[in-house]
């Protein structure tokens, strides 16, 4: 680190001792308006600072190396990657303490996660019957993906539904539902989709069965929105709407 200015350097050192996140910020005000060249760097060493103080923790091992530290862990996936996300501190001219967000995959890794969903969604169809459904759409057979299939993925990923509203209008030969499908301690997803008689084939349909459709292709939706992959192709119960 030779050649720096020796008050820049106790700047740098500053944003990683601070004691107390007024003397970080007063730092990093600091550094900037001596026009240290590491901005980035001083950020990040802004953000890591304050959420060590707000969990008693530290990061003074970065200090030995100075700035050119941060920068090498940002470059090489280390600690800086692992997402720190503290309140932001209202503070004029100051960026929020929020750690740098790095993708939680490598193009290794999720190269890995689509081989691993394809093989997947290979058996269920090879292996489940009604898992995929051959329609005619402008004179052309389209293969997809039904209610089966992605009954078959939830049953893979441990999902499970609720249904959140349904109604149905008679005099109008309509239904709804709103369904969640999701984990029961972790993300969820919520989807609302309609059946009606005027939809194709459909107009001499009793209610229940309406109820039924419109149910199901919530849950289709919102499975495919849950684990789908980038799905963007409608599942055989919707291509009639």
């Amino acid at each position: 680190m030779a050649g720096r200015i020796p008050e820049l350097r106790d700047l740098e050192e500053a944003l990683f001792q601070s004691a107390d996140e007024a003397s970080c910020a007063n730092a990093l005000r600091e550094y900037k308006r001596r026009g240290g060249l590491n901005i980035d760097s001083a950020e990040a060493a802004y953000n890591m600072r304050v959420a060590a103080i707000r969990s008693n923790g530290s990061i003074e091992h970065y200090g030995r190396g100075g700035l050119g530290t941060i920068l090498a862990d940002m470059a090489g996936g280390g600690t800086l990657n692992k997402a720190v996300q503290p309140d932001a501190i209202p503070s004029e001219g100051l960026p929020p303490a929020t750690a740098i967000q790095r993708q939680v995959m490598t193009a290794a890794e999720m190269g890995q996660a689509i081989a691993d969903w394809n093989a997947l969604a290979q058996a269920i169809e090879k292996n489940t019957p009604g898992a995929v459904k051959n329609i005619e759409v402008r004179g052309v057979k389209v293969p997809y993906r039904t209610a089966t299939f992605w009954r078959a993925m939830r049953l893979a990923h441990n999902l499970e539904v609720t249904t959140r509203s349904k109604g149905s209008d008679s005099k109008e030969g309509t239904a709804r539902a709103e369904v969640e499908v999701g984990w029961h301690d972790g993300k969820r997803v919520a989807r609302e989709a309609h059946a009606s008689r005027s939809e194709k084939g459909k107009s001499e349909s009793p209610m229940d069965f309406l109820a039924a459709l419109a149910w199901t292709r919530a849950v289709n939706r919102a499975t495919r929105e849950l684990v789908g992959l980038g799905e963007t192709e409608m599942s055989a119960e919707e291509v009639d709407e």
